[in-house]
């Protein structure tokens, strides 16, 4: 038993590491590079007994930690510490001051695509996140013949292929296969 609480311990100690970001521009960054992933923002506050419940008794039960964590750049804004974070959603009146409040963005961490406020059941919470994925499903896969051509194109939007070489792209583009 002993054995396999330190092996728990261990696991939760490297997972909550690995999976740790020093800023919200750090999260929203580590987001919009893993096209899998989602941004997930909970607004907290260190004082706020809701807060606290909502860590400690949903978002930490193992099965929705892990669904979280796969489909998700998952952060906590404490209103306290990163006030500049606090202040613009404000501004902006996305968040209303009151916490806790969670916050689902697209996978480009550039729309917002669910909000929830205040402290949900376990069960409203799973309603609430799989909506959220829902809303934003997964990109389809770029056709195996046409993925030389896609990166191609994406040089080319970048500035990155010569005249010669966007004019044998563009001969290529006319040769494949609908």
């Amino acid at each position: 038993m002993l054995k396999q609480t330190v092996i728990s311990l261990f696991f939760i100690l490297i997972t909550t590491q690995s999976l740790a970001y020093d800023s919200y521009v750090d999260a929203k960054n580590a987001a919009t590079k893993d096209e899998t992933k989602r941004l997930f923002c909970v607004f907290t506050s260190k004082s706020c007994v809701p807060c606290q419940t909502l860590k400690d008794t949903i978002l930490s039960q193992k099965d929705i930690n892990n669904a979280l964590h796969n489909s998700a750049v998952v952060y906590y804004v404490d209103i306290d510490e990163e006030t500049e974070v606090a202040d613009a959603y404000l501004k902006a009146k996305i968040w209303d001051g009151q916490v806790p409040m969670c916050i689902v963005f697209n996978r480009d961490a550039t729309k917002i695509i669910n909000i929830l406020s205040g402290l949900p059941t376990r069960q409203e919470f799973i309603k609430w996140w799989n909506g959220a994925l829902t809303q934003d499903p997964p990109p389809k896969p770029i056709p195996a013949k046409l993925h030389p051509i896609y990166i191609r194109y994406a040089q080319w939007l970048k500035s990155e292929l010569t005249e010669e070489e966007m004019i044998l792209f563009i001969k290529e583009l006319q040769h494949v296969d609908k």
